[in-house]
């Protein structure tokens, strides 16, 4: 069944659920999508991946800084939408957006909810002991990931599996979730079920202050870190090099967990401070 709505969302996952939906032939009539940010060390302008997708799809896109009245009122101006579908899109939505279309709004969460509500369930639970994880389907309300369920998968969690390869499994997933049920839950055959809010753990935002690697710490928990963190080039460790202190960032590792060592995280490849990607053991000649 072909369905008129709006996609909200901004980071990698939303334009990893938006490719899934064009596979599906599930395209949304409009986006909405964070503005374009200043970055890098030239400082330019650069446009969401969800408003890269829009483009290069020929779909109406928003970019607004926040959702004003008159955002509502545009909304509210078009011709009747089925229903709304969020993923990641980073901001609250108020009630007054939710009433547009009558409270369909449904959200795609990469975490069994009640578990890991808030702005890094990905993140959080590779830095957990989970072994299993999953993504939900919700209906929105306006609390922060609070709302009632429509749908849940749950799937393993490896150890090997890093955050970039957790957030294309979610968003695939999800999707996948999602065209199964959206038929069922607009034509109220589906009815969404109560979280058990008791049981809500919450998750908080990660710097780069996170990805520091000490000493005392285990090479599990060095390598949750890095699975975690590594991926937004935010896992380092600070060393001394011919007198001077040195950070260096961590590109690449992996985690060997045979039973012979008990487990150890490698280092592969490294970008000391100022300096260019190289491997671990020429850096590490390179301390001497």
């Amino acid at each position: 069944m072909n369905h008129r709505y709006v996609f909200f969302g901004t980071p990698h996952i939303a334009h990893l659920s938006l490719e899934a939906l064009e596979q599906k032939g599930m395209l949304p009539a409009l986006i909405i999508t964070a503005p374009a940010r200043l970055q890098g060390r030239g400082m330019h302008l650069v446009e969401t991946p969800v408003a890269a997708f829009a483009r290069e799809h020929d779909i109406p896109c928003l970019t607004p800084e926040k959702i004003t009245a008159e955002v509502i009122e545009l909304l509210n101006d078009a011709d009747s939408w089925d229903f709304f579908f969020v993923v990641a899109y980073g901001k609250i939505l108020p009630q007054s957006l939710l009433d547009i279309v009558h409270g369909k709004v449904l959200n795609l969460h990469p975490s069994l909810l009640p578990k890991y509500r808030g702005p890094s369930p990905l993140e959080s639970v590779l830095l957990s002991d989970e072994t299993e994880t999953g993504v939900t389907i919700m209906k929105l309300d306006k609390h922060v990931d609070h709302g009632p369920i429509v749908a849940q998968q749950t799937f393993d969690l490896p150890i090997e599996m890093t955050a970039d390869q957790l957030t294309e499994k979610s968003a695939t997933i999800g999707i996948e979730l999602f065209s199964e049920f959206i038929d069922q839950y607009l034509s109220g055959e589906l009815v969404p079920v109560e979280q058990h809010h008791d049981a809500s753990t919450h998750t908080r935002k990660y710097s780069k202050a996170d990805g520091l690697l000490t000493d005392d710490m285990s090479d599990e928990q060095k390598w949750k870190i890095f699975r975690a963190l590594g991926d937004r080039g935010w896992v380092h460790f600070t060393t001394v090099r011919h007198n001077e202190p040195l950070t260096v960032k961590i590109t690449k590792g992996s985690y060997n967990d045979s039973y012979a060592d008990g487990g150890s995280f490698v280092i592969e490849e490294v970008i000391p401070e100022n300096g260019k990607r190289q491997f671990y053991e020429d850096f590490l000649h390179s301390l001497h």
